[in-house]
């Protein structure tokens, strides 16, 4: 899909290079208009086919074409709009920066970006010796006016950018533990017993906020902090009726686009095979004479197709990574082999 070629919904419009490989990115306005002048156009977002579609049937603005002066001359520009904007172009581009806490003293600028709709930026204005700070979340933003010479403003708690905190920090700590037990074969029952204990207590904290807030998709904490979010409650063997739940919401989050389809795949597998039922998108393996091999599969000549409906690679590839990935030797058969995924 993301090599697919946007075509404009209008015959007279041409995308040249660099606008088609921006639309490709979906680094795109929500809606657009030619120079030249024409009908308001809005982007066609994934799964559907990039492009463009009329948002309504009257061609011009209200003002007229060319837009109105005081529009070209940015008059209705304001601090206020300003960080309206600022919090949208934050959440758009939240998981495609590398650092969400940047300092540029020489700019006089600050960002702390906790959550993809938490965060908080300062600006030094210099010439009205002012330091201009918003401070935003979903429902509102904050603006601020001080000098600039004023003690900076803390960064205030946020309670996604919290949450998003602790699954990273939770997953971490996971990792540190499951990867060397991993290689190793699977077989340190300390490790093991260790990994129970910080995924029960994860999964303790997780239902609160799973009351609280739903899913915590791409849209409350972001992809990395929802991947994390995904891999705990894959990994409790126990508590069956809140991962039931769990998967009623990723369904949904899927469903919407907060989600990618792939983690709803991992989850039913490992709900079936903790049934005692074959899984069915061939995500679960298990350790057989020195070799994971996926535990059983319902009507194995359709996996492909299952998978490749929910965006995943052919099975005979993920087997051979899983495995390249995980070497066991001489692993002995054991349910713990269903942590390869």
């Amino acid at each position: 899909m993301a090599r697919a070629a946007p075509r404009p919904a209008e015959p007279g419009i041409r995308f040249d290079r660099p606008e088609t490989e921006q639309l490709r990115r979906m680094d795109v306005p929500y809606f657009v208009r030619s120079l030249e002048g024409g009908p308001v156009l809005s982007v066609e977002p994934p799964p559907g086919p990039f492009g463009t579609s009329r948002v309504a049937a009257r061609p011009e603005p209200e003002g007229g074409w060319p837009p109105l002066p005081p529009l070209l001359q940015g008059e209705n520009l304001t601090l206020a709009g300003l960080g309206v904007a600022l919090r949208d172009a934050a959440e758009h581009v939240f998981d495609d920066v590398p650092d969400h806490v940047v300092t540029d003293t020489a700019l006089g600028v600050r960002l702390h970006l906790q959550s993809p709709s938490e965060g908080q930026v300062s600006f030094d204005w210099p010439e009205a010796g002012r330091r201009i700070t918003y401070v935003w979340d979903r429902e509102k933003v904050r603006l601020g006016v001080d000098p600039i010479d004023a003690p900076e403003a803390p960064v205030e708690p946020a309670s996604a950018g919290e949450i998003r905190r602790r699954l990273l920090r939770l997953d971490r700590l996971d990792g540190t533990i499951r990867m060397p037990w991993a290689d190793g074969g699977m077989r340190d029952e300390s490790a093991e017993r260790r990994l129970r204990e910080l995924t029960d207590a994860g999964i303790a904290w997780l239902t609160t906020v799973v009351a609280d807030h739903g899913w915590p998709g791409h849209a409350l904490v972001g992809a990395e902090a929802a991947a994390a979010a995904s891999r705990l409650v894959q990994h409790a063997r126990e508590h069956l009726d809140f991962r039931r739940r769990c998967l009623e919401l990723m369904r949904d989050a899927a469903e919407r686009r907060d989600l990618p389809w792939r983690e709803v795949a991992y989850l039913t597998d490992e709900l079936r095979v903790s049934e005692g039922l074959p899984q069915v998108y061939g995500t679960k393996f298990e350790p057989v004479a020195g070799e994971l091999v996926p535990w059983p599969i319902e009507e194995p000549e359709q996996v492909d197709r299952r998978r490749a409906a929910l965006g995943m690679e052919p099975l005979a590839d993920h087997t051979d990574r899983i495995r390249r990935r995980f070497p066991l030797g001489n692993a002995p058969r054991t349910p713990a082999g269903r942590e390869a995924t």
